[in-house]
């Protein structure tokens, strides 16, 4: 699946992560940043239709003040006891909607790292500092 994703000055996102991450079950998206509307209705296609995709998602809508927040800029993995884990930075957790946040800690064991030093000097959060193994 490909698309363009553009920040609030009209800059293209550099990294696909500063506004989506699959998770296990939803899909964290900032929606109004592809402004295309044939090109986001096609992606939110994708990503929750069971015939276009294996595994369909649930679409977590996340504002540009969330991913400004590194709301979408999460990670998953799977504990000992095969639950679904989510890491998310302490600003991503004080930024997210309340109600988002619930339906997260509704669904995954959520864990909130202070992190602040490296999103101010890095500029990434919590997804940027953990890699997938295949």
């Amino acid at each position: 699946m490909t698309f363009s994703a553009y920040d609030r000055k009209g800059n293209n996102i550099y990294h696909t992560d500063c506004m989506l991450t699959l998770l296990h079950d939803h899909a964290v998206l900032c929606v109004t940043t592809i402004k295309d509307k044939r090109e986001r209705k096609r992606v939110c296609l994708e990503l929750t239709n069971p015939p276009l995709n294996e595994k369909p998602y649930q679409i977590l809508e996340v504002t540009r003040d969330e991913i400004e927040g590194m709301c979408a800029n999460m990670f998953n993995l799977v504990d000992n006891e095969g639950r679904n884990v989510i890491i998310m930075s302490d600003r991503a957790r004080r930024t997210y909607d309340p109600d988002k946040f619930r339906e997260l800690q509704e669904n995954y064991r959520v864990l909130v790292a202070n992190i602040d030093m490296i999103e101010h000097v890095g500029g990434g959060s919590t997804r940027c500092m953990l890699a997938e193994k295949f």
